[in-house]
C-alpha cells in the first residue's frame, strides 16, 4: 500500500505542475492576444 500511495503522489504532484504550467501558457497567451 505504501509503494501505491507514493506512486499516487508523485503523479498528483506532477498532474498539480502541468496543470500550473499549462493555466499561465494559456494565461500567456491570451494576454498577448489581447495586445
Amino acid at each position: 500500500m505504501t509503494r501505491v500511495q507514493a506512486i499516487f503522489d508523485n503523479i498528483l504532484s506532477i498532474l498539480s505542475i502541468l496543470s500550473i504550467l499549462s493555466i499561465l501558457s494559456i494565461l500567456s497567451i491570451l494576454s498577448i492576444l489581447s495586445i
